[in-house]
């Protein structure tokens, strides 16, 4: 039973992180990436209150676990940072599959301390759904009109992001088993906020009262990313770590087929390829 649960909220958590990353673009632009962490960290601290208040989660709370998930969230504030200055500075072409190998990180860490245990099968399908995710969203032009080993190329945000990633998502299970998925959420989206507002602080960066027509895109990327996060946490708590990390690193083709759906942006040979596999692999992961 936890297998067909686990891979429903891995699929879901990645539609909606997927969503998510597909509209940020224009945001990230409109903002920079401390500004958007901002309007998106409070509006999701504010949607995941409700839903603690609601559900009466406040029983799980942890003063331990409460102190833990502050030094994760600090952690987990450079990646996000990270990949939205990549985000901003070079392609998406480039940062989202570059910072999508985080999986890799997540799933070596898992073996190493968690000690999770990956048949052959589902290991040749978590490659195969890492292979994907590459094919779907790499552009070799890009990278090789991109400048790879300059800032302004934005990869070694990439980089950083993966990095960051990889550690994070692995360290974030430990309050999820302990307080649960949406208590730990709250506390994380909350603290993270909090990190946010220091370092904004800090460098003296202004927070100017965004209009409401900017703030929409803001909203559905809240509303998306609390829905993927509680599907992710929930998923990882009851499921394998490794399996639902790379169910959530194949968001690129939520992007890819998003622009196909709304901007009628063709795809590729390599693109179809790319999806085909990445179904594959999922497909792969159901029949353990």
């Amino acid at each position: 039973m936890n297998l067909q649960i686990g891979l429903l909220l891995g699929i879901s958590s990645l539609i909606f992180i997927g969503l998510g990353n597909a509209i940020s673009k224009a945001p990230i632009k409109k903002f920079g990436p401390n500004r958007l962490m901002l309007w998106r960290g409070l509006m999701m601290a504010i949607i995941l209150l409700l839903i603690v208040l609601a559900t009466g989660q406040f029983v799980n709370f942890s003063l331990k676990y409460t102190l833990i998930t502050v030094v994760i969230s600090f952690i987990g504030y450079w990646p996000l940072y990270f990949f939205y200055k990549g985000m901003g500075l070079g392609k998406i072409g480039i940062i989202s599959p570059v910072s999508s190998i985080y999986t890799i990180f997540t799933t070596f860490l898992a073996m190493a301390v968690y000690k999770e245990r990956l048949s052959p099968l589902e290991m040749m399908a978590i490659a195969i759904i890492v292979i994907g995710v590459f094919l779907i969203s790499i552009s070799f032009r890009d990278f090789k009109n991109s400048h790879l080993f300059q800032k302004s190329s934005g990869i070694y945000y990439a980089l950083l992001a993966a990095v960051g990633w990889g550690i994070y998502f692995f360290l974030i299970k430990i309050p999820v088993i302990q307080m649960g998925s949406i208590l730990t959420s709250f506390l994380e989206e909350t603290i993270m906020l909090v990190i946010v507002l220091v370092i904004m602080a800090i460098t003296r960066e202004k927070i100017t009262k965004p209009v409401y027509k900017d703030l929409k895109p803001v909203i559905a990327i809240s509303v998306l990313s609390v829905l993927g996060v509680l599907s992710y946490y929930q998923g990882i708590k009851i499921y394998s770590l490794s399996i639902m990390t790379a169910l959530a690193a194949a968001v690129p083709l939520i992007v890819c087929l998003y622009g196909w759906l709304v901007y009628r942006e063709k795809l590729t040979l390599k693109q179809y390829v790319a999806i085909g596999l990445i179904i594959f692999g999922i497909v792969l992961i159901s029949l353990k």
